[in-house]
């Protein structure tokens, strides 16, 4: 199977007519892509040796490290969004209902991961 038939295939899937399916993956799609830009946005690209990775309600900023460690849990958000994004549209066919959670957790984990960034980049004086 060429490469311009496997695109075919998936271009014409019955899953892209589902609203709430393609405008989900759009949605989050650009949801991860605004987070790495706020991120880069807000840090201006300059970092200190240590920053803040973790925010606590209770005790604040509890867990610091290298400036290199800031971008992990934007790369790990993306990856939730692909891995659940080919499961969604593999067990579309199987099962709506399991595809619909699959999506709507991959558009929770990311809002509650830019909330905790949010928070973060507030108590830094970058």
């Amino acid at each position: 199977m060429s490469f311009k038939t496997t695109v075919a295939k998936i271009k014409h899937n019955y899953i892209w007519n589902n609203k709430f399916i393609s405008f989900g993956i759009l949605f989050n799609f650009l949801l991860n892509i605004a987070y790495f830009l706020f991120l880069f946005l807000v840090t201006k690209g300059k970092f200190h040796d240590i920053v803040p990775l973790h925010y606590n309600i209770y005790f604040g900023l509890d867990s610091f490290g290298p400036s290199k460690n800031f971008f992990v849990f934007p790369q790990i958000s993306f990856i939730v969004f692909l891995v659940n994004s080919f499961l969604c549209y593999h067990y579309y066919k199987y099962s709506r209902a399991i595809s619909y959670f699959l999506l709507a957790s991959s558009i929770f984990v990311n809002i509650v991961m830019i909330l905790s960034y949010i928070l973060i980049i507030l108590f830094i004086e970058i």
